[in-house]
């Protein structure tokens, strides 16, 4: 069973992974994130579900966290693949392509040196991510794009509320197709107060 994880109240996130800008209506309250700080929260939220949250975080949880993706002998590795043309399709030209490109090695870089120092490893592959050998004991991570509608009741009945383009996490097993994680990402503004949506707000300095 997977969980539907979605960046709460408080938190910046940007694309890949990720950024939330505005493709429609109101902006000036809600301001753009930088994508060198988004590069390291979204590195620390697939850290967490690759290692599990840290023992500072743990201990803190009033329920117990899901246990942690790579495991000796199970899955050693991930490889995480970016679907470029489809957040600049529907950036509409807000971002570019080299913008994407150095975020996406930043998180790679930043989840791999952690990594390392557990034993396990990651690496960026082409979007859609390539088959796997069989028996290759590797997880497939992918960051695709979404779209959300932001703002308030009255701004979404008026047709002025910001639409905001969202990451989306999926952790997979090649070997079966199923999606283990799935984890959605914005700006910051909570935009539906879905009861199974939480804060996720790590970085990789927090491992």
């Amino acid at each position: 069973m997977t969980r539907r994880d979605v960046l709460g109240r408080g938190a910046a996130l940007a694309l890949p992974a990720a950024a939330a800008l505005l493709l429609s209506g109101c902006s000036q309250r809600m301001p753009r994130v930088g994508l060198t700080d988004a590069s390291d929260l979204a590195a620390g939220s697939l850290l967490e579900a690759l290692l599990g949250p840290p023992s500072a975080r743990a201990v803190t949880m009033t329920a117990p966290p899901e246990p942690a993706l790579l495991k000796k002998g199970v899955f050693e590795s991930v490889v995480v693949a970016t679907d470029v043309p489809g957040f600049l399709a529907m950036s509409k030209g807000a971002l570019k392509e080299q913008e994407l490109r150095e975020t996406e090695e930043r998180v790679v870089k930043n989840v791999n040196d952690v990594l390392k120092r557990y034993g396990f490893s990651a690496r960026a592959v082409p979007f859609p991510p390539p088959a796997l050998a069989a028996g290759d004991k590797t997880l497939v991570a992918t960051l695709t794009p979404q779209t959300e509608q932001g703002g308030s009741p009255a701004e979404r009945a008026t047709g002025t509320a910001p639409q905001l383009l969202l990451v989306r996490l999926t952790i997979t097993d090649p070997a079966t197709g199923q999606a283990l994680r799935i984890r959605d990402f914005y700006s910051g503004r909570d935009v539906g107060g879905s009861p199974n949506r939480r804060r996720a707000n790590l970085r990789a300095s927090d491992y």
